[in-house]
């Protein structure tokens, strides 16, 4: 039963992390193909440079439950063929994407032989190479881009006159330009949309249930004529599912085509040779072309932000007054979301005896931001800050008033945060909050020893250090600092 089949390669399928619901064009309402003929579609996502599925990553969870949920609508006894096609995101060298998108198609194909022996339905898995034609579908579907950045981008995906490898230097050189809305176009493509075409475009074929019956009562020939021999002709008939709905174009011959017809403008050998392999001749059993070139990626992504205020501080003390007090600060960048942590370290040692003004304080920070905008691989924009603090200082006002303690604080505010080129970054931002600390009032001795004492007049015996408080609630800094990306792994 292919409803049993599929449940079963879900579950079978790694999965060890919570459900992260974040629904693309996964699951298309059905659209009548033919006469009796239905068709159904969904997509499951992959990481970038990687053929392992994860149920947690983007949709996949919510996709895969609605999946089965129609599966067992529909009936395993109406389901007429199953064509699935594995794409990978068109970044880097083309033969490193084709062998990835033979590792997806063969990985799912694999699981599906196991589970399903003895299938009635006809199943085609096979790679599809760059996705291109999935990207056009996307940016055409997507309510929140910009005409001009509409326009630009699907102009160039249907320039006919140059290769795909071609296409994809030009627009990681900027050939998509920026708009107002978007900022860089290539870099919006790369978080909202390349990440959705490393799928399985999966499209199910079946029979309304209430005429499945009369199908197959009639003749063989009948049923043959409803039939889709190769699953491309009953979704290429469906041209007004095409026009409602953008995602349901792929028609699987299109997308062969699209995918693999302009591999890279090296030699015409190469291409002849790489477009071989995607043909349903052999779909899956391919084997990976021996020292396969790595992929060019085209951008790492960064781990880790450092920064200082060093060029530019203000800090303000209470009694104290601005001052500035040198800080280093590292921020950790997750893989995608709104959501950063890091940590600063302050430290200050300015000493004016002639003035008895003393600024000395050691300072450690934990905080985290939230961005308001998305991102991948990038945090950038206004963002909201909250920390916690504990420090240690000594403090001096003038020659009759001194502070020596420690403390302890929680604050909140925000900020925001722009880049300078691929590597600086400038984070300015300010923050309101309360300070705890426990202290002790010194004093200048004004005498031979030049010494400060305690601000004490009791018995010495009585003594105890640290009785003093401090509750301070207001601002408690504004900062502007300069940064500097570091990166790590690629995407």
């Amino acid at each position: 039963m292919l409803t049993t089949l599929i449940i079963s390669l879900l579950l079978l399928l790694p999965s060890s992390k919570a459900v992260q619901s974040n629904v693309s064009l996964s699951i298309q309402d059905t659209e009548m193909v033919g006469g009796v003929m239905k068709v159904s579609h969904a997509q499951l996502h992959f990481r970038w440079d990687n053929a392992t599925y994860e149920s947690d990553y983007l949709d996949n969870a919510v996709a895969a439950d609605k999946l089965m949920d129609l599966l067992r609508e529909m009936g395993h006894e109406n389901i007429d063929s199953v064509s699935v096609v594995a794409y990978a995101s068109p970044e880097g060298v083309y033969e490193h994407n084709l062998m990835l998108s033979r590792k997806r198609a063969r990985e799912f194909s694999r699981i599906l032989e196991k589970e399903a022996a003895g299938m009635s339905f006809k199943l085609n898995v096979r790679p599809g190479g760059e996705a291109w034609e999935l990207l056009a579908q996307r940016v055409k579907a997507d309510t929140s881009i910009s005409e001009t950045a509409r326009s630009r981008t699907l102009n160039q995906l249907a320039d006919k006159s140059i290769s795909n490898d071609t296409r994809k230097w030009r627009f990681m050189h900027g050939s998509l330009g920026a708009t107002s809305k978007e900022g860089d176009v290539y870099h919006y493509l790369l978080i909202n949309h390349y990440r959705f075409l490393r799928c399985l475009d999966i499209h199910i074929h079946y029979k309304e249930a209430d005429t499945a019956s009369e199908a197959s009562t009639g003749s063989a020939s009948e049923v043959q004529e409803s039939e889709a021999p190769a699953v491309a002709e009953p979704v290429s008939e469906a041209e007004p599912a095409s026009e409602a709905e953008p995602v349901e174009a792929p028609v699987v011959e299109e997308t062969k085509d699209a995918s693999v017809a302009e591999p890279a403008e090296a030699t015409e050998a190469t291409e002849t040779k790489e477009a071989e392999p995607v043909s349903e001749a052999e779909p899956v059993e391919a084997a990976e072309p021996a020292g396969a070139p790595q992929a060019e990626k085209p951008a790492r992504r960064p781990i880790l932000g450092i920064s200082t205020n060093l060029p530019y501080d203000i800090t303000y003390i209470p009694q104290y007054g601005l001052t500035s007090v040198p800080s280093l600060s590292v921020e950790y960048y997750p893989v995608n979301g709104k959501y950063s942590f890091g940590g600063d370290v302050e430290f200050s040692h300015w000493l004016h005896p002639e003035e008895h003004r003393y600024n000395q304080i050691r300072n450690l920070t934990l905080w985290g931001r939230r961005y308001f905008k998305r991102n991948e691989d990038r945090f950038k924009g206004l963002y909201l800050l909250a920390n916690i603090n504990a420090a240690q200082y000594g403090l001096g006002f003038n020659a009759g008033k001194g502070w020596e303690g420690e403390g302890l604080g929680v604050s909140v505010g925000g900020g925001w945060k722009f880049y300078m080129g691929k590597y600086f970054f400038l984070d300015m931002g300010a923050a309101l909050g309360l300070f705890y600390s426990w202290y002790d009032p010194y004093v200048w001795g004004n005498d031979s020893t030049g010494r400060y004492y305690y601000d004490y007049s009791g018995d010495p015996n009585d003594f105890v250090k640290r009785s003093k408080r401090l509750v301070w609630f207001g601002p408690t800094r504004l900062y502007i600092a300069i940064g500097l990306d570091i990166y790590g792994k690629r995407k």
